[in-house]
C-alpha cells in the first residue's frame, strides 16, 4: 500500500493548473489572441486541471485504502468514546506479509504458510508488541466494503474497538484469480 494519492498526483495537477494560468497570462499580455480563443482555452485548461486537483484531493481517502481505514476505524471508535488508533507502517508491513501468504495459499488464516502468527510478523517489521490482533477478509473489492464487513462482524468490531491497541496497519493484495485479500493488524507497543 502506498500513499501516493495524497502526495505527488495532487502536486502535479496543481502545478499543471499553475502552468496553464501562467501560459494564459503570457499569451494575453503579448496580444496572442484570435478573438480571445487562445487565452480562453488556456484559462479553461487551467480551470480543468484545478478542478481535477480538487476532486482528487477531496476523494483522496476513497482512493487510499489506508485513509479509508483510518477514517472508518476512528469514527467508530469515537462513537464509543475510545481513543483513535494511529496508523503504523510497521503494522502495515506485518499485514502485507500475511495477505501475500493468504493469496498464495488461497487460505484465510492468521498464520502464514510457515505457521508464523502476527507477533512474529510484527517483530520482523521492527514493532515490539505487548499484544496484537488482526481482522482478515477475502473478496471485498474496496476498502469501504471490507471496513463495512469488519465493523458489522461482532468479533472484528470488538477487536477494532478494543482500548488495548494503539496502532494499526492495513494491506490488500489481488490474487491472480482477481480475489482481493485483506488484513488489518492492530497492536500495542511493549
Amino acid at each position: 500500500m502506498t500513499h501516493l494519492v495524497t502526495g505527488w498526483p495532487i502536486g502535479l495537477l496543481v502545478a499543471l493548473a499553475a502552468l496553464h494560468i501562467l501560459d494564459a497570462g503570457l499569451r494575453a499580455r503579448r496580444g496572442h489572441r484570435v478573438d480571445g480563443v487562445i487565452a480562453r482555452a488556456s484559462f479553461l485548461g487551467a480551470a480543468t486541471w484545478a478542478v481535477c486537483a480538487v476532486l482528487l484531493l477531496c476523494g483522496a481517502d476513497d482512493c487510499d485504502p489506508a485513509g479509508v481505514a483510518v477514517r472508518r476505524v476512528n469514527a467508530e471508535r469515537a462513537r464509543f468514546h475510545r481513543p483513535p488508533l494511529l496508523y503504523d507502517e510497521r503494522c502495515e508491513a506485518a499485514a502485507r506479509e500475511l495477505v501475500w501468504s493468504m493469496a498464495a495459499t488461497g487460505k484465510l488464516s492468521q498464520f502464514d504458510s510457515r505457521g508464523r502468527g502476527p507477533t512474529g510478523r510484527l517483530n520482523r517489521a521492527g514493532y515490539r508488541t505487548s499484544g496484537n490482533d488482526l481482522a482478515i477478509d477475502r473478496g471485498a473489492p474496496t476498502a469501504e466494503v471490507v471496513m463495512d464487513r469488519w465493523l458489522h462482524r461482532t468479533e472484528d468490531s470488538q477487536k477494532l474497538l478494543s482500548s488495548r491497541y494503539r496502532h494499526f496497519g492495513l494491506a490488500a493484495v489481488e490474487a491472480e484469480d482477481g480475489t482481493v485479500w485483506w488484513c488489518l493488524v492492530m497492536a500495542a507497543p511493549e
